[in-house]
């Protein structure tokens, strides 16, 4: 019975100065000692820390994971430019040296790789990368030029041309003693 009271007594002085703010306290005699056990929101605030936790832990070994399978995709030295959307090509395909694009010409992922959005490429390294005729899929390979605005922004032989071409004239315009191609048989060689 003494330990009761002077749980009693503990509990009201506690309250009463306010150290045990709003938790509500309970009580159990078991074995003859007393138990308190807190319940209410010191409780559960325990809990939701514990969760948050546990969360956070839960984010940032997903985001390492994503991060370590990116880091391990390791893109080829040279890359075959042959698309799908063009089963039967009029030109042999285009050995694309992406080491040397990267490294010795300092090329910016971002001059190739795009994803627009409100005008704007918001592409950023680490972004999937997908082929080019994912979005570029207007096949036209004659007349293309012909093609209204819109479709010409589609037309995958427009966007190659123009990305790749327009990039290698102006740098021979800049350095004329490149070896930058810029005629079709300098990208495509000829069919064996």
């Amino acid at each position: 019975m003494e330990k009761i009271s002077k749980a009693k007594k503990y509990l009201l002085d506690s309250m009463r100065n306010g150290s045990l703010e709003s938790f509500r306290v309970g009580f159990a005699i078991s074995k003859g000692e007393l138990n308190l056990r807190e319940t209410g929101r010191k409780g559960e605030f325990m809990r939701c820390k514990k969760l948050i936790s546990c969360g956070i832990i839960a984010t940032i070994l997903v985001f390492t994971a994503a991060f370590i399978v990116v880091a391990e995709e390791k893109v080829p030295d040279v890359i075959t430019i042959k698309a799908a959307l063009w089963p039967t090509p009029t030109k042999s395909p285009v050995e694309f040296t992406h080491k040397k694009h990267v490294e010795e010409y300092k090329i910016a992922c971002t001059e190739c790789h795009h994803k627009f959005e409100d005008g704007k490429n918001v592409w950023k390294d680490g972004d999937p990368v997908q082929k080019c005729e994912a979005c570029h899929n207007e096949a036209t390979i004659q007349g293309e030029k012909k093609l209204s605005p819109d479709q010409q922004k589609l037309n995958l032989k427009l966007a190659f041309h123009g990305n790749c071409v327009g990039c290698h004239q102006k740098l021979k315009k800049e350095k004329p003693d490149t070896k930058a191609p810029v005629t079709c048989i300098g990208c495509h060689p000829a069919k064996s």
